[in-house]
């Protein structure tokens, strides 16, 4: 154990603190009677941890009785290139009475210093109070859209729509192009979303178009994981919008490109809080070598120095201060958003996207 800034103790939790653990998030969270935090974010219970993923969670103990926890995952995300090792933060939460003290501060630097030692290059969360994050590293970043699924139409004629889990979208999961990297260790912990809503089309055995909906706390009345063959899905998003009039479709502007579907730009919102750990796999992990032969990162007196070259041979330098280097990886690009020009500009900012039931 050791102490935090308000002399409490700080120490592992294990299957031994799940029930305060589970008690503590659904104060935190407001969860409503009769509801868990746990339901929404099984990833988190010790029941459903996947066995091969490094897991963390923490508790900071006030004479015994567990007053606040922050979580770290460690897990691949799918990249332009190849995968890139990233930590997810997540679960933290802090008893009313111990707040303003700098607790959740701490856990969160915690965590994230012990994912910088699994080799994580990339850490991200999800939380509404900025400042405290700006504080240690994490900036809003990347971008999502969402469009009413009211606006579907489809000219095919309409097939059953089948509702409920099905096995066979697991293998769909696992084959998205962009998220987590899913691996059958991690089956468990997808089922066990109690909230979300399972609609498909198509075989039983091999669905031709999915899409989940809602997760009690956070993605009520939003479509956060679909996919499929494009037409087929826009005749299931058709469909829903009759038992879902009020939904919406979440994705990345790229994602939407891609399967041509219509958005405002101007109402996109940030994706995540994210803080770059390594600024050279960050990179390595998108840009294959086929577009930038070298890139180079070192940091000192708070400033990160960076040097690129393309493919024909020229190269660049750059600087940052240290606070800018997550902005300016992973924008998005707006007023103010630290820029160094061409020819970096070829390459930032990357593109970052996680789908619903990954956002822990």
């Amino acid at each position: 154990m050791e102490p935090t800034q308000s002399n409490l103790l700080i120490n592992n939790l294990g299957p031994q603190d799940e029930a305060a653990f589970s008690s503590l998030v659904d104060r935190c969270f407001k969860v409503p009677a009769g509801q868990h935090y746990l339901d929404d974010f099984p990833v988190w219970s010790e029941k459903f941890k996947p066995a091969s993923r490094q897991v963390l969670k923490m508790g900071a103990f006030d004479n015994g009785k567990l007053v606040a926890a922050a979580g770290a995952q460690i897990t691949e995300s799918k990249a332009n290139a190849f995968p890139m090792k990233i930590a997810l933060i997540g679960a933290v939460s802090t008893d009313a009475e111990y707040r303003g003290r700098g607790i959740a501060t701490q856990l969160v630097s915690l965590a994230t210093e012990w994912a910088q030692t699994q080799g994580a290059a990339l850490a991200v969360l999800w939380g509404s109070e900025h400042e405290l994050y700006r504080k240690i590293g994490f900036h809003p970043c990347g971008r999502q859209v969402r469009v009413a699924i009211s606006a579907m139409r489809s000219s095919r004629p309409l097939s059953t729509i089948q509702t409920g889990w099905n096995p066979a979208l697991f293998a769909k999961l696992k084959q998205r192009k962009e998220g987590l990297v899913i691996g059958d260790e991690d089956r468990g912990w997808i089922e066990a979303h109690k909230n979300v809503k399972w609609y498909w089309t198509g075989p039983a055995d091999r669905p031709d178009a999915y899409a989940g909906i809602g997760r009690g706390i956070d993605l009520a009345d939003l479509v956060h994981e679909w996919g499929g063959e494009t037409p087929a899905l826009i005749e299931l998003l058709a469909q829903l919008s009759e038992i879902h009039p009020r939904a919406q479709i979440l994705g990345s502007p790229e994602t939407f490109s891609r399967v041509n579907f219509q958005y405002d730009p101007s109402a996109m919102e940030y994706l995540c809080l994210a803080r770059v750990l390594d600024p050279l796999a960050t990179f390595r992990s998108y840009v294959p070598v086929s577009r930038a032969t070298g890139f180079a990162a070192d940091v000192e007196d708070h400033t990160l120095r960076i040097k690129i070259e393309d493919r024909f041979g020229k190269d660049a330098t750059g600087e940052l201060d240290i606070q800018d280097v997550s902005r300016f990886f992973f924008g998005p690009k707006e007023v103010g958003a630290p820029t160094l020009g061409k020819p970096w500009s070829n390459f930032f900012p990357l593109p970052l996207w996680f789908w619903g039931l990954d956002a822990v």
